[in-house]
């Protein structure tokens, strides 16, 4: 038990009494991620984030009210557990499968599948296009296979930090800025 000031009344309150009166900001703070992240891990860590603002929180030092502290604390947590878990649909299959050319099938859908080519350029055979197919076969081919994994998993949709995790390294810049610069190299021979 702990002085606990909730709505400019201060009294003694266990854990469990907070908890009941700030699980309603919980289930609201959690709402927002619940389409990605499983509600349940989101509802763990935002209860572990108010037992740590619990913790903290000390109203001879702070004068200041419980929820000043609690929201903060459970806000970032969830942001940080957000950022830090792999998505719902990601947790099914985290194997990353190379892709060796353009052609290769990366999506399926009703409307049929979908290579990388598709992504990256549309079906219109203007000569533009048909320039900037080529140009984007030559790049896509002077990639090494760890920047084309990163640009391929990238056009898929997964943010460079998950792309990061899923190849087990810190980061993806490397593979980014080599990609960028021999695309450059590219374009500045074509001009």
């Amino acid at each position: 038990m702990k002085k606990v000031s909730i709505k400019g009344k201060v009294r003694e309150m266990s854990f469990e009494e907070v908890y009941k009166q700030f699980k309603p900001m919980l289930i609201k703070l959690t709402s927002r991620w619940t389409r990605i992240r499983e509600k349940d891990d989101l509802m763990q860590a935002a209860s572990i984030a108010l037992w740590k603002a619990y913790e903290k929180y000390d109203y001879e030092k702070y004068k200041t009210e419980f929820i000043t502290i609690a929201y903060k604390e459970v806000k970032m947590r969830l942001i940080s557990f957000v950022r830090d878990t792999v998505p719902v649909e990601e947790k099914k299959n985290t194997k990353i499968k190379e892709i060796k050319c353009l052609d290769e099938k990366i999506t399926s859908s009703e409307d049929g599948d979908q290579t990388l080519a598709d992504v990256l350029y549309s079906n219109d055979n203007t000569e533009k296009e048909a320039t900037d197919r080529v140009l984007i076969r030559q790049w896509y081919n002077s990639l090494t296979e760890k920047q084309k994994l990163v640009m391929t998993k990238h056009l898929q949709g997964y943010s460079m930090r998950e792309i990061a995790r899923m190849m087990g390294i810190k980061s993806t810049w490397p593979h980014v800025k080599g990609g960028r610069e021999k695309m450059k190299k590219l374009i500045e021979e074509a001009s």
